[in-house]
């Protein structure tokens, strides 16, 4: 992932700027060719996704795979589908585990966010979830911004506004 995403996010971007030559795209073809095969290959048998390939699968990977691969077919990138489809049925798995009703003290809800988000890029927003979780006190800046791009991502920009209000409550000016 961490040459698999920048390379499709930059390929997007210079086909959105009109900067995306056939030597360009010839160039980077290969690179998310072989991207795409390395996380096919590391993909576990529960659709998940670890650090590794031989390791316990991870929500926080798991997510972060997911995103990357939506976002490479947004970008109009050929992806499998049955990889993908996997990959979001097990997060759905995990965020079923991971998100205990109510909250415990202690309790990661930056990563539950995360795999919500990364549930929505993928097209299959856990709506209730992103609800619970909306509704946590003492949410994380990190957390609340997720929650309002998941909103924006799952279709319901009325839902992000008020989050995105919380974070310019938060902001803190520096050197004004």
């Amino acid at each position: 992932m961490s040459r698999f995403l920048p390379t499709v996010v930059a390929a997007q971007a210079m086909g959105e700027l009109g900067l995306f030559s056939e030597e360009r795209k010839a160039k980077l073809a290969p690179m998310v060719e072989k991207g795409l095969s390395a996380l096919y290959g590391y993909q576990h048998s529960d659709g998940g996704w670890g650090w590794w390939n031989d390791d316990a699968t991870h929500p926080y990977m798991t997510g972060y795979v997911i995103s990357g691969l939506a976002m490479a077919r947004k970008a109009g990138y050929t992806i499998s589908e049955q990889v993908l489809r996997r990959g979001i049925d097990s997060a759905e798995s995990q965020l079923r585990q991971l998100v205990p009703e109510p909250p415990s003290p202690g309790e990661d809800t930056d990563t539950r966010v995360y795999l919500a988000w990364a549930l929505a890029v993928a097209g299959k927003p856990p709506l209730a979830d992103l609800e619970a979780l909306s509704t946590r006190p003492n949410l994380s800046t990190y957390s609340v911004a997720l929650l309002a791009l998941a909103w924006q991502d799952s279709g319901q920009p009325s839902r992000a506004l008020p989050l995105v209000e919380e974070l310019e409550r938060r902001a803190k000016p520096a050197g004004l």
